[in-house]
């Protein structure tokens, strides 16, 4: 009887020491659980974080996208206006040209009538 009572005590001593680390893993496990748990709510706000910047970033690319486009229909209008100013220079300066040419051969028949006029009054005082 004591020698079952002795293994009954013994294995209740195994129990309780079995139990105590089953304890301490659960306690183990609760912690790496906490762990986790804590590592997953991080990660679901840095998630979060980084979808808003994500978001923010695209609207920014997408004005960014805008204002190149209408930068390029400005720059296309611009060297347009370029092109019609460069035209018109030279059509102005062909005018110029055309004009000047004119003065310099009004100038040259104004100058034989007035070479003439000197040789009629010359003309006129001598007789």
């Amino acid at each position: 009887l004591q020698s079952a009572e002795k293994k009954l005590k013994t294995k209740l001593g195994e129990e309780k020491a079995t139990n105590k680390a089953l304890q301490e893993d659960n306690a183990g496990l609760a912690e790496g659980i906490a762990a986790l748990t804590k590592s997953v709510k991080d990660l679901k706000k840095e998630k979060a974080d980084a979808e808003g910047t994500i978001s923010t970033q695209t609207k920014k690319t997408d004005d960014l996208k805008k204002d190149l486009k209408n930068a390029m229909k400005i720059v296309k209008m611009l060297e347009e206006t370029e092109k019609e100013l460069k035209s018109d220079l030279e059509a102005m300066t062909k005018s110029f040209e055309e004009k000047k040419t004119e003065n310099v051969a009004a100038e040259e028949k104004i100058s034989k009538q007035m070479t003439q006029i000197d040789a009629l009054k010359k003309d006129l005082k001598t007789s």
